[in-house]
């Protein structure tokens, strides 16, 4: 085909194109048009002067020129707000008098308001989600048509807010439920609505995780929230504090405005909500004294709290008031700043909640919170004090100053004959692998999670060697050990967790396969808020072992839990017993070293490369620490086996094995297992080698009788007591 021809039919079809588009613009053009004219001869047909209606036309004729009514937030959310039955427990029409001092916070995020920035530091279910987010983005979609970027701490509560109460909002909403783009349709010009991204005429709105490194950026909005900062900071990218990056798309717009509200998430210090709050207004939430002859005005502070009725003290009258009382009474918001141009900030607690019941949701829940935090374990009073009365936590000490070598050791009443005190229900361990040593602790555990140190000792050698005698130490004395009570009955380890980072991390792999399911590999992961078990276990497939199963632990939240009971002073639940000998000498392991290396790391508040303020476990480059990890991942063990020690008996062996020995240690007897875990190779190993047990030289051992009789234990599968 000539070229020339080519090119003509081609351009010939861009005209074609060009005149189609042409066409369908026009006839829209002309639609808009004739919709006007109809409009404009509906109202000359029906124009009287004289008649009752003609004021009618004329309002309804300015009506469609004039500006958007000039209302508040909270008068807007009074008038059109309703409340959808899906995931509410007062549905219906919004009424803001039910939390009369939500309505000051509500009117200041007005854009009439002078105020660029709100903050509030408010507790959980006291309606601050609903005040702050959905009335100020109901209100922008209806009388203040603006785009607006929304940020929630990860996108999957980003996409759960969106489905489970903005999307219900706007269906049973009138005044905006037209307004929204519905999702899957577009129309020519326009985007479709998804999940995270709303459109409306005359906006957008964006919905954005903070670990999300693209929601975050080129978005120039005038609006910007940010729900619970504290949470969004913890989440954050690599590009930085997540709040700052968000308000930074807000700086070319002169009627910007930035929301942020949050729980105090974070300990004292690093709380990133507190900071916007000191750069405000400063107000705090006031009541009046329900007592006329008081009339005080003051701040409801849990510490003046009745706990066993439920009423709360008067700081200056002294008298006691119940919950209705309180609420009943004036309030007013106290500014300490109130002429600070540009930012109103404000802080309730949980006590000024009307959803929140003084005796059940607070007294009872701190009651228990506390009861968990006297045995050592403080991460329930630390949500409670966050989450529901609005306040910073402030943890007890960041140093050990105990001498626990020669305050906290014992004699225990079953040695030297036995190994087991009488109060041990349940035994685990924890293993740390070197490059030159492998080193142990085996913990005992009893009602309350009280603990008893068993034994703890090194194995010298390089756990890289093929065959190396350390694991074969390993099994006899702590996987392959059989533990004797003082009235003859017998226990074994339970379970058993190995630090598998360093540069040993295929050995650890190789030794725990062929041990499951008393053995598991462990990785440790920093960091503040992890759970102790982080997301169960899993597993991994490395190049040299395939299907090992890993475990990841919270090592920080191991520490704060350690370092907590050790200031427990009086023997009980959560309290740490170690043995010493009859003259003061120590025994077991537990030598002065050992001490020194569960208290050789401190707590420090440090900042990170991104300007973030947190908590770390830091000490000297120098000083070992591996009887602090091993205690922790003993700890981890007894976590991850979910018993209840408070109602379980003693996992005692019922029948003794017959294949056992009893090995000469110093001055004391072992009793060892002597089945052997065989390898593919089929090799297996009787010299123990060399190495500490329980801080004693081990000679090495012969071999005895080779019969194999079945274990039966209260617990578990026959052959083990997992």
């Amino acid at each position: 085909m000539p070229i020339h021809r080519a090119h003509r039919w081609k351009e010939q079809g861009s005209k074609n194109l060009f005149v189609k588009r042409f066409k369908k613009l026009s006839q829209k053009n002309l639609e808009k048009i004739l919709k006007v004219r109809a409009l404009i001869a509906d109202l000359i047909h029906g124009w009287d002067d004289r008649s009752p209606r003609g004021m009618d036309d004329w309002v309804r004729g300015f009506r469609l020129l004039s500006p958007p009514p000039i209302i508040t937030v909270s008068e807007w959310a009074d008038a059109y707000r309703h409340i959808s039955t899906e995931f509410a427990a007062e549905p219906g029409k919004w009424h803001t008098s039910k939390f009369e001092p939500m309505r000051e916070v509500m009117d200041s995020c007005s854009p009439n308001s002078r105020y660029r920035r709100v903050v509030l530091v408010k507790p959980t279910q006291s309606g601050g989600s609903e005040a702050c987010v959905l009335n100020v983005i109901g209100y922008t979609i209806d009388i203040n048509p603006r785009s607006m970027l929304v940020v929630f701490p990860t996108l999957d509560s980003c996409e759960s807010f969106s489905k489970e109460r903005l999307e219900p909002m706007i269906m049973v909403t009138p005044a905006i439920a037209d307004k929204v783009v519905e999702i899957g349709k577009m129309r020519r010009g326009t985007f479709a609505s998804t999940v995270k991204k709303k459109k409306y005429p005359g906006g957008f709105l964006n919905m954005v995780g903070a670990n999300s490194t693209t929601g975050l950026s080129s978005r120039p909005v005038p609006i910007v929230i940010v729900d619970e900062v504290d949470l969004c900071i913890q989440n954050a990218s690599r590009q930085g504090n997540p709040v700052k990056l968000a308000l930074s798309r807000t700086t070319t717009f002169f009627d910007r405005k930035e929301i942020l509200l949050s729980s105090p998430s974070n300990e004292e210090g690093e709380s990133g909500i507190i900071p916007f709050w000191e750069d405000g207004t400063q107000a705090r939430l006031e009541r009046m004294c329900p007592n006329f002859n008081c009339a005080h005005f003051q701040i409801l502070d849990f510490d003046r709290m009745d706990l066993d009725s439920g009423t709360l003290c008067c700081e200056k009258c002294g008298s006691y008031f119940p919950q209705w009382q309180w609420h009943r009474s004036e309030f007013r918001w106290h500014h300490h700043l109130i002429e600070h141009p540009t930012t109103a900030s404000y802080w309730m607690t949980g006590l000024d909640s009307p959803w929140l019941d003084w005796k059940v949701d607070l007294c009872e829940d701190y009651q228990n919170c506390k009861r968990m935090a006297d045995i050592g374990d403080d991460g329930l009073l630390r949500v409670f004090v966050n989450s529901k009365l609005a306040k910073q936590y402030k943890r007890k000490g960041k140093r050990v100053d105990i001498d626990l070598y020669h305050d906290r050791r014992e004699v225990y009443g079953c040695h030297p004959g036995c190994e087991v005190p009488e109060g041990v229900i349940l035994i685990t361990a924890g293993v740390d692998v070197q490059d030159s040593f492998i080193a142990y602790d085996v913990t005992g555990w009893g009602r309350g999670r009280e603990s008893w140190g068993i034994e703890t000792g090194e194995f010298q050698g390089d756990p890289r060697v093929p065959d190396s005698e350390v694991w074969k130490q390993l099994d006899q004395f702590v996987y392959n050990r059989i533990w004797r009570y003082a009235d003859g009955s017998y226990i074994r380890t339970r379970l058993v967790f190995i630090d598998s980072q360093g540069h040993c991390t295929d050995d650890v792999y190789k030794y725990c396969k062929l041990r499951h399911p008393r053995v598991f590999a462990i990785k440790g992961v920093g960091g503040q808020g992890q759970p102790i078990i982080i997301g169960g276990k899993a597993r991994r497939r490395p190049k040299v072992v395939e299907g090992i199963w890993l475990i990841k632990l919270g090592v920080d939240t191991l520490k704060d839990e350690f370092h907590s009971r050790l200031s427990i002073e009086k023997p009980g639940p959560g309290y740490c017993h170690w043995p010493m000998r009859e003259n003061g000498m120590p025994c077991c392991g537990y030598t002065l070293e050992y001490f020194e290396e569960i208290v050789s790391e401190q707590r420090e508040l440090t900042y990170n490369k991104s300007g973030f303020a947190e908590y770390r476990w830091t000490k000297n480059k120098m000083d070992p620490n591996e009887a602090l990890d091993c205690r922790n991942y003993a700890r981890a063990a007894l976590e991850y086996l979910k018993v209840r020690l408070e109602q379980m008996p003693r996992d005692v062996i019922t029948f003794l094995p017959n294949d056992i020995e009893q090995v000469e240690i110093g001055d004391k007897t072992i009793v060892v297992q002597k089945s052997e875990i065989k390898t593919k190779t089929g090799r297996t190993g009787r010299r123990y080698g060399s190495g500490t047990i329980g801080g004693l030289d081990v000679s090495e051992t012969g071999e005895s009788g080779r019969e194999e009789t079945r274990v039966k234990t209260r617990y578990g599968a026959g052959g083990t007591s997992f």
